[in-house]
């Protein structure tokens, strides 16, 4: 294997399947590590240093919220073999569980090489909102590096997630988003078969970040305990996380990107529709 994997938890419940997951299928157990930490300045910083500690010409960080499907490695491999030179780093989508989308979610494949001179150029703690998306443009800003993207998904994002994970992340969200993407994140969950708690947690994660605005907005997720708490600490008590067996998370995915697919189909040839009305 040429190249090192490491996991970036900060608590997460898939931690330790993921963990599982990819020490039972790599080809070289002592290339794999987790970094625990938070906030997250401080677990990308480890994470770089980690990366350089193990001195792969490549290293996959891959957040603990992402779980991988059956044909994860086979691409992962496939991509390593045909790394462009020029590249800081390749994304990898995952179908994003809450917003029911593919996105580059927690899937970071980069070059060894590049990254190590991003050491120094990690925000400090609360001036980015997205730390390590500022760490890349810096990157790329001062090296003649770029950055690739895989559109296949290959894994799940956010997948049957702790629910303060998910409300802290909705708070966040909640700015990253216009207006347009703040409602379908909100007014979507209610029928995306989330459940009745996940649905009552997105909606008052997003409520919460535009209520407390921009300026008061961090990646520190223990900022928002004591409002979880207040909201939900009752019904957190008796959260069961659901079953997260390797056939629940394929089909899973294969079923998302199914009923995307043919969501984007729809809204496309109706768009096409209405055109020709006119």
């Amino acid at each position: 294997m040429d190249y090192s994997i490491i996991i970036r938890s900060s608590g997460e419940n898939t931690t330790s399947r993921l963990y599982d997951f990819l020490v039972a299928h790599a080809d070289d157990k002592d290339c794999i590590a987790i970094v625990k930490g938070s906030p997250f300045e401080y677990t990308l910083k480890k994470s770089i240093e980690k990366a350089i500690e193990i001195n792969k010409p490549k290293t996959l960080f891959i957040d603990a919220d992402i779980t991988p499907a059956f044909n994860f490695f086979s691409i992962l491999n496939r991509v390593s073999q045909k790394f462009p030179d020029d590249a800081l780093v390749i994304e990898f989508r995952a179908f994003d569980f809450l917003l029911k989308y593919p996105a580059c979610r927690g899937l970071h494949f980069y070059q060894l090489e590049f990254l190590k001179r991003g050491l120094d150029l990690i925000p400090e703690y609360g001036k980015e909102i997205r730390p390590e998306t500022y760490l890349k443009n810096q990157i790329c800003k001062f090296n003649e590096c770029i950055t690739y993207r895989v559109n296949k998904p290959i894994a799940l994002h956010d997948y049957f997630q702790n629910p303060y994970d998910i409300f802290a992340k909705s708070v966040v969200r909640s700015i990253r988003m216009d207006e347009q993407q703040q409602l379908y994140l909100s007014s979507e969950s209610k029928q995306n078969n989330h459940g009745r708690f996940y649905s009552k947690i997105i909606n008052a994660g997003v409520a919460y970040g535009l209520k407390i605005g921009a300026s008061k907005v961090n990646n520190n997720r223990e900022s928002y305990r004591e409002e979880f708490d207040r909201l939900f600490g009752d019904e957190y008590k008796h959260f069961v996380p659901k079953n997260q067996s390797a056939f629940l998370v394929n089909w899973t995915l294969i079923w998302g990107i199914y009923t995307w697919s043919f969501k984007e189909l729809y809204k496309f040839v109706f768009h096409k529709l209405r055109i020709y009305k006119f």
